[in-house]
């Protein structure tokens, strides 16, 4: 979805309303709705597998995050971004979090509502 985004020229990662208004086929909306219902994945955001294992291959699909080294161990990993972080692989799911807010049981839908449009695609 990431590489049809792009191909829509969206530098940023929409929320589902301007998607739509830009977007007017809804076999793409549909499959949006979709994708903004998955939870999102740590390779989307820094370059470690599940298991905590550093990837050399893997290329996020958002810019500018890195492992907390702060928040991060062995295994669990947190990424973080301007005093944001997301939280990986927790009981209560995804979890983001920065000094103002916070969210858990995260998806994608939730991750862009969250950023308001600002979350940068690779």
């Amino acid at each position: 979805m990431i590489k049809r985004l792009k191909k829509l020229k969206f530098k940023k990662a929409p929320i589902l309303n301007t998607f739509v208004k830009k977007v007017d086929n809804m076999k793409d909306i549909k499959s949006y709705v979709a994708f903004l219902d998955k939870i999102p994945v740590r390779t989307d955001f820094i370059n470690f597998d599940n298991d905590g294992f550093a990837l050399n291959d893997n290329v996020p699909l958002f810019k500018g995050w890195t492992e907390c080294l702060e928040a991060s161990n062995e295994e669990i990993k947190v990424a973080t971004l301007d005093g944001t972080k997301i939280y990986f692989d927790t009981a209560d799911g995804v979890i983001i979090a920065n000094m103002k807010n916070m969210c858990d049981k995260t998806t994608y839908n939730d991750l862009f509502a969250f950023f308001e449009g600002k979350l940068e695609l690779n």
